[in-house]
């Protein structure tokens, strides 16, 4: 009889498919368990990356623009005009679950007029974090604080607070993840738990990254850096101004004094500190010194915010004899020695006063030609005002120029003026650098004659036959663009390049010393025609005598223009610019005499 073998064996080869089956379908009950939050993890890290990329968006903006940008349905104050800035200035404006952020902000930020950003030193919005919906005892709670920006998170629903300018006082509650709340109802109705994503910034900390502190500017100051050295018994003038913060109306400000003028000498407003004055757009000094002193005096001025920014800024006002040729008589040799002449270098460089040999040396180069600073603005000015209305200002100086080996005048740049503007400016006034060589841009009238070593075609300069010129111009009011403005052409009466037969294109720049004088003639009084000659005559004699008019031979250049009535009394000096090439110059023997 056959042996039978165990029956059912083949039940066994399932054993393993059922283990296999078991498996899988626990990984994938683990991973459907696992995948949603995973998911929803993602996307709340994508959505807080979103919303910190949106912040430093709004930070770079507001350093550009000096305030922060507007939403698009903000119609209170300034923002009515503007429209919808803040999408734009984000690179997304929407969170992971591609709805749109929300933007919150003082809209008197978002106004420079009210201050912008860097002028006020308070705001409407507070940032409380509650650990329960009636949030009795926040957390945290944040004053000042410039902007919030929040995602609605995964459910949908704003619980926070809605795009909004605020115009008055506002808080905003940010609550634990465990508070069921809907604190805003603007988008839906719907308590449930709280998990909207929100990132607040300060306005100290949005002040101090947007650059506040630095470049931006926009705070609260005095911008006059010192004022002008009175001459005794002699009718002086100066104008202390403030700028930024949130002003009065019409840019005005409330001023005091802490210290005693000179005798003879009153303010306008003159309030003693810790009261205030009235608004005034500025602080004037006036009179006539009685006698030789030196006061110490700290100008302080405050704005309309509703916590006062208050700015000072202590200054000394000189009087002295204005010796070194008599009382309208000035030089190198007579006022650098006692400081009569001061200095303005915005980026440190560009000017300086030669104290051992009287003269100024301005460029951005060594001796040598050698590069000793890149781009480069600077001003020297006598500080002491002058009457020019009704008188003929006479001055000589000489001007030695680096030689410039290229044929196209290429080498060097961009060359000085000699400037002649209102009182109204301070001594701390300097215009742009590179081709504004330190006058273009300068506020108010003025007229000027610039020495240009350096071809613009933005400035319409002389172009010849393809070849460049130095050129010396009438330039007047902060513009140097010839044939615009006023500025007469190049060539003309009013801008001349080399005289010579054969002129040379680098005909200042030879280190030669080369004669200057420059006579405006303004006896006609303010509102009538004055008249400005220039000479570059090396070979001209006696062209630094300045008790007369020179007549021996015509001018090199001549112009005539309007005296503004702003310009009664002046301040004058140099100005130099360069960008790109270097240049040093080197004037000496300035003498003026108003007559």
């Amino acid at each position: 009889m056959r042996k039978r073998g165990f029956e059912g064996k083949e039940g066994f080869a399932l054993v393993p498919v059922v283990l296999v089956l078991l498996v899988v379908a626990s990984l994938l009950t683990f991973g459907i368990l696992t995948f949603g939050p995973l998911v929803k993890r993602g996307k709340v890290n994508e959505t807080k990356d979103t919303l910190d990329a949106a912040v430093k968006a709004i930070i770079s903006w507001a350093a550009a623009n000096g305030r922060l940008p507007c939403e698009g349905n903000d119609n209170a104050g300034y923002c009515n005009s503007q429209g919808d800035e803040f999408t734009p200035a984000v690179r997304n404006p929407s969170d992971a679950w591609a709805k749109s952020l929300f933007y919150v902000y003082d809209n008197q930020l978002a106004d420079l007029a009210q201050g912008g950003l860097c002028g006020r030193s308070t705001t409407n919005l507070t940032v409380r974090v509650c650990p329960d919906a009636g949030c009795a005892t926040p957390s945290a709670v944040l004053s000042n604080v410039a902007l919030v920006v929040l995602s609605a998170g995964e459910n949908f629903n704003n619980q926070t607070f809605g795009t909004a300018g605020v115009a008055a006082a506002n808080t905003v509650n940010v609550y634990d993840s465990t508070v069921t709340i809907d604190a805003y109802t603007g988008d839906m109705n719907r308590s449930e738990t709280y998990d909207d994503i929100v990132r607040w910034v300060t306005l100290d900390e949005l002040k101090n990254k947007a650059g506040c502190y630095g470049t931006t500017g926009g705070r609260l100051r005095i911008i006059n850096n010192e004022l002008p050295r009175a001459c005794a018994n002699t009718t002086y003038s100066a104008t202390v101004y403030a700028e930024g913060g949130v002003p009065f109306s019409g840019s005005q400000y409330q001023w005091c004094i802490q210290g005693f003028l000179p005798s003879g000498l009153t303010a306008n407003p003159n309030t003693a500190c810790p009261s205030w004055s009235s608004n005034a757009a500025s602080l004037q000094l006036g009179g006539s010194a009685t006698s030789l002193t030196s006061a110490s005096l700290v100008f302080m001025v405050r704005d309309n915010d509703p916590t006062p920014n208050v700015f000072q800024r202590a200054m000394t006002l000189q009087v002295a004899s204005c010796g070194g040729g008599g009382s309208d008589e000035i030089s190198f040799a007579g006022n650098i020695p006692d400081s009569g002449f001061v200095i303005n270098v915005p980026n440190a460089s560009g000017a300086a006063i030669d104290y051992t040999n009287n003269t100024v040396v301005m460029g951005s180069s060594n001796a040598d030609g050698t590069p000793d600073q890149g781009s480069t603005v600077g001003c020297v000015w006598y500080q002491t005002p002058k009457t020019l209305e009704g008188k003929t200002m006479l001055s000589y100086f000489d001007v030695r120029i680096l030689q410039d080996s290229d044929s196209r005048s290429k080498d060097y740049a961009d060359g000085f003026t000699f400037t002649v503007m209102t009182s109204n400016n301070p001594t701390s006034t300097c215009g742009s650098q590179g081709d504004g060589m330190g006058y273009n841009s300068i506020p108010g009238k003025s007229v000027a004659i610039e020495f240009d070593t350096y071809y613009q075609n933005n400035k319409n300069d002389p172009l010849s036959s393809q070849n460049v010129f130095n050129h010396v111009a009438f330039i007047q009011n902060g513009t140097n663009v010839h044939n615009s403005g006023g500025n007469p052409a190049c060539l003309s009466a009013g801008c001349v390049r080399d005289p010579s037969p054969t002129p040379s294109a680098t005909w200042l720049e030879d280190n030669v010393t080369h004669k200057v004088r420059i006579e405006i003639d303004a006896t006609a009084g303010a509102g009538n025609i004055a008249t400005v000659k220039v000479w570059v005559c090396d070979a001209c004699a006696n062209l630094n005598d300045l008790d007369s008019n020179y007549t021996s031979v015509s001018p090199s250049l001549t112009h005539s223009f309007t005296l503004d009535p702003t310009m009664t009394q002046v301040i004058f000096g140099f100005t130099e610019g360069s960008a790109g090439q270097p240049q040093y110059i080197v004037l000496s023997n300035f003498t003026a005499k108003f007559r």
